[in-house]
């Protein structure tokens, strides 16, 4: 009989944990809205008129956009795979700030008052050197 006392708590018990996502799996979560505003702006800019200026501007706008997402998705595995979990809560903040200024600099055009991205992206890659302990090895 006491086994059935425990059966109406164990759902209740799966659906609080299930709603706790990890911070990388928030992240994820973010990265796949960038991508798909990334899209339907892309969509759009394809409808544009070929002949009109902005359509190829807004075309390569977005593509540099598509490889800095890109380039964003490469940070955030990179955390999980070369940081301390100690390290890691500032490296999500930057992950989340690039993520930010895409999605920002999505309906713009160049020079439209478009936001640069965080600091820790140099060259167009996240450095992930920033967020490393002194003498860390970088071993999981």
């Amino acid at each position: 009989m006491r086994h059935f006392k425990i059966l109406p708590i164990l759902p209740i018990l799966l659906l609080l944990t299930a709603c706790t996502t990890s911070r990388y799996g928030e992240l994820r979560n973010r990265s796949n809205e960038v991508q798909s505003a990334l899209v339907a702006e892309r969509d759009e800019a394809l409808n544009l008129p070929a002949q009109a200026p902005e359509t190829s501007q807004k075309i390569d706008h977005l593509s540099a956009l598509r490889y800095t997402l890109s380039a964003t998705d490469l940070g955030l595995a990179a955390i999980r795979r070369l940081l301390p979990e100690t390290d890691r809560p500032l490296a999500y903040d930057a992950i989340e700030q690039a993520y930010d200024t895409i999605e920002w600099n999505i309906p713009l055009l160049p020079g439209q008052g478009t936001k640069p991205m965080p600091a820790t992206f140099t060259n167009g890659a996240f450095d992930i050197n920033q967020f490393m302990a002194p003498g860390f090895n970088g071993s999981p």
